[in-house]
């Protein structure tokens, strides 16, 4: 019976690994983490931290983060050398609770963070800024 709940238990934890498989998955399940908690908070702005990871699918050197107003996450991971090709991850944002009035893009150094600025706006939580 200890077999078969260990066993349970490691599929759900393998399965719940498997919704953040890449760099963009991880930024919108950051950014789902962020709004749950600014929705509980009396704060106006919050501010949720992404934090680029190499595996799995993740980016090695430089990437460039995008939001875009339609609801999607995008990271490129960017090649080392001109002529290595980039790797492009995307997926959607939780645009059901978060309003993108416009798309934001930024361009990062291997390793470093990304923010993004969300600000509470006539009842609704708002990208306020990417950085």
């Amino acid at each position: 019976m200890n077999y078969r709940i260990g066993v349970a238990m490691v599929m759900v934890a393998l399965a719940a690994l498997a919704g953040c498989s890449n760099a963009a998955s991880r930024a919108g399940s950051d950014l789902e983490g962020g709004i749950a908690a600014f929705e509980k908070s009396p704060a106006t702005t919050y501010t949720v931290r992404y934090v680029p990871q190499l595996l799995p699918s993740g980016c090695a050197g430089r990437y460039r983060f995008q939001i875009s107003g339609r609801g999607e996450v995008t990271i490129q991971c960017r090649g080392a050398m001109d002529t290595e090709e980039d790797d492009v991850y995307t997926a959607p944002a939780p645009t059901h609770r978060l309003e993108v009035p416009h798309g934001f893009t930024i361009d990062k150094a291997a390793g470093e963070n990304t923010y993004i600025d969300l600000i509470k706006q006539d009842g609704k939580i708002v990208v306020g800024g990417v950085r």
